[in-house]
């Protein structure tokens, strides 16, 4: 119990930390921004290291019944296809070439969540939505929205 608060803490104290530092200047919403220096994105390597199923995982070990290994399994199968696509676009990626990508792989959540019994809850959403957008950022994507709420049924 205390990792995830641990966790939960850290993810807030980013996300308020990046809000903050992006305050006084004006940027605008989802457009691809190639001015973002390569040592605030992670790698997709890293990210992968980080995959929210990871820390799942460890949850589902210490008696958490949302998970089981089947859909950690099935979650992972949609974020590494999520991450092959991104990888597969062409050098500068067009807005519309990320969202879809992005839009296909939240639709596929939305199918694993109805199918395993609605197991993303409000944690879940924050660490998938946070992958998600990292993943999108790598390859050029600037949004200081949800990318993923238009389609998002979790």
């Amino acid at each position: 119990m205390k990792k995830i608060a641990m966790f939960f803490i850290f993810s807030l104290a980013f996300l308020l930390g990046a809000c903050d530092k992006d305050m006084d200047k004006e940027v605008p919403n989802q457009e691809v921004n190639k001015e973002i220096s390569q040592e605030d994105i992670m790698t997709f390597e890293q990210l992968i290291e980080n995959k929210p199923t990871i820390e799942w995982k460890e949850r589902m070990n210490e008696s958490d019944d949302l998970f089981t290994a089947e859909n950690i399994a099935a979650t992972n199968v949609v974020l590494d296809s999520y991450i092959i696509s991104l990888k597969e676009l062409k050098d500068n990626p067009t807005e519309a070439e990320i969202l879809e990508c992005v839009k296909k792989a939240v639709l596929s959540l939305n199918e694993l969540n109805e199918k395993y019994d609605y197991f993303i809850e409000t944690m879940e959403r924050e660490e998938l939505w946070e992958f998600l957008d990292e993943a999108a950022r790598i390859v050029g994507l600037e949004s200081e929205e949800d990318i993923t709420e238009e389609w998002r049924e979790w």
